[in-house]
């Protein structure tokens, strides 16, 4: 993979535990098992529609913060982040969709730091909502529903919170893309 100059901080010790104990622990791809089947999930905007990570990949959620652009990144790629010394791409996940610029406020715009693997990656989003905890049997699994784009390659399923619908996001596929075509530029 070409990296075109964007750094990737290694995980450290207690991140990688938590990620090891995530795998095992998980019953569901992109979701964590808390017990009696509920999943703990970070909950997020991105247009009109809700997504959701899993809890125990997100490291911290940041304002928008200071980003600097890099030469021939892709397009999806806002720019790198220092985050406490650390220099962390910020992939912004609308463009990354396909979705139109955002029409809403930008002081609600967030960055989601996620690690996954030894990756750690900021995603751009247009608003955090909050931690929610799903019921296993709210969840319809993605296999392989169809939509032949790029959402239904990265995502784990949807999830039934009343009269709404969360996308839950897979994020070790949602890197693998990311990576992929920033390596076909």
């Amino acid at each position: 993979m070409e990296t075109t100059g964007m750094a990737i901080a290694p995980l450290g010790r207690q991140e990688e535990t938590t990620r090891e104990l995530s795998r095992e622990i998980s019953g569901v791809p992109g979701g964590v098992d808390f017990g009696e089947g509920i999943l703990q999930l970070v909950s997020f905007r991105l247009g009109e529609e809700e997504y959701a990570l899993d809890v125990m990949n997100v490291h911290e959620i940041n304002r928008i913060s200071e980003v600097t652009r890099v030469p021939k990144a892709p397009y999806f790629v806002e720019g790198v982040m220092n985050l406490r010394g650390k220099i962390l791409p910020v992939i912004n996940l609308r463009k990354r969709f396909g979705f139109p610029p955002p029409t809403t406020d930008p002081e609600e715009a967030r960055t989601i730091v996620v690690f996954h693997e030894g990756l750690t990656v900021g995603l751009a989003v247009d608003q955090v909502f909050q931690v929610i905890r799903i019921g296993r049997e709210k969840i319809e699994k993605n296999e392989g529903i169809g939509l032949g784009n790029v959402l239904d390659a990265v995502m784990a399923g949807v999830a039934h919170l009343g009269e709404n619908l969360v996308v839950l996001l897979d994020l070790p596929k949602l890197l693998a893309a990311i990576q992929k075509d920033a390596g076909k530029r």
